[in-house]
């Protein structure tokens, strides 16, 4: 296997540990503000009360988000095949994979120079975000038919290929049902960046 391909998995898996500490570190602060909230403006019975129980009921909610986005994360952007359906040609159950995945991980390795330091990390936050919220396009590749087609990953209804819209840093939309669907391209396909010379090919 290509050593690319490799590593950007690698990189992947260690992806979920840090948005598994990212919600880790966002559950902590909204708990500071919800208690400095209670403390400023509540009544000291209610203060009591959120000391008592509502901490450890907030604590058990805030865990659960956690292992939510950490399974979603897993399944829609870790795992080989996120879900299956039946070919639309032949009606056979279909395996189904993630669209422009192997472009993705195959790209070449390039340096780049990326202007405004805040701009790439407010950029990597709604990344963030995207991926913990909203499914990829997935790609039907039938071994009985030879039937190629791009999937919705909610209704699984087919996208026609000039539907398809992928961005490097914001979410398109299914014509059929209207849900967000999140497919990042390669980073060198993100605008804004000023290409220093290619590392591997």
């Amino acid at each position: 296997m290509d050593t690319r391909i490799i590593v950007r998995k690698f990189f992947r898996i260690l992806a979920v540990l840090v948005y598994f500490l990212y919600g880790i570190g966002i559950s902590a602060v909204i708990g500071i503000v919800i208690h400095i909230f209670i403390d400023l403006k509540c009544s000291q019975k209610v203060y009591d009360a959120w000391l008592s129980w509502g901490t450890y009921v907030y604590a058990t909610m805030a865990f659960l988000w956690i292992i939510k986005i950490t399974i979603h994360h897993i399944r829609w952007y870790i795992c080989t095949s996120p879900s299956r359906t039946k070919c639309p040609k032949c009606r056979t159950k279909v395996q189904l994979t993630r669209y422009g995945e192997e472009r993705f991980l195959s790209a070449p390795v390039t340096l780049y120079l990326v202007f405004g330091y805040v701009k790439s990390k407010m950029r990597n936050i709604n990344m963030y975000f995207f991926k913990t919220s909203d499914r990829p396009y997935l790609q039907l590749d039938c071994p009985k038919c030879g039937e190629k087609q791009v999937i919705c990953p909610y209704c699984h209804e087919v996208i026609p290929p000039e539907k398809v819209k992928c961005y490097y840093n914001r979410p398109s939309v299914c014509p059929h049902c209207g849900k967000y669907i999140y497919t990042p391209l390669p980073l060198q396909d993100c605008e804004g960046l000023t290409k220093v010379k290619d590392i591997a090919e």
